[in-house]
């Protein structure tokens, strides 16, 4: 066996390499130098504006405390008026709105004044 061994020609390969490609690795610098530059521009810009949150959670407070004032204006319990239907004939009132006009005043503030001396006494 070991004289077929020795027959066997062990020759150098002497095939064109050129025809077989190499193989290429991917350019992870490429990949990773934009997002990395782009990872410190967020934090950059982040600490950035970090003071301008105080800013907005300040507005945020005046604006709810706001919203509540307004709201307790509006549920205060005023004296508030309330519409009436008065069938008045046609003589009495040309009467009541020439003397609101002669007081310079509308006729219904006239009537409202007149009806609220009349219940206060």
């Amino acid at each position: 066996m070991s004289d077929e061994l020795k027959k066997i020609d062990l020759a150098p390969v002497t095939k064109d390499l050129s025809s077989v490609r190499a193989k290429r690795v991917f350019p992870w610098k490429v990949l990773f130098v934009p997002l990395g530059v782009f990872i410190v521009m967020l934090v950059v810009i982040g600490l950035m504006l970090l003071p301008i949150r105080g800013v907005i959670a300040k507005a945020k407070d005046v604006a709810s405390s706001g919203t509540a004032a307004a709201e307790a204006i509006k549920n205060q319990d005023l004296e508030k008026t309330k519409n009436v239907n008065l069938r008045l004939s046609r003589k009495t009132l040309l009467k009541l709105k020439a003397k609101a006009m002669a007081e310079g005043i509308p006729y219904q503030t006239l009537a409202s004044s007149i009806l609220h001396k009349y219940v206060s006494q």
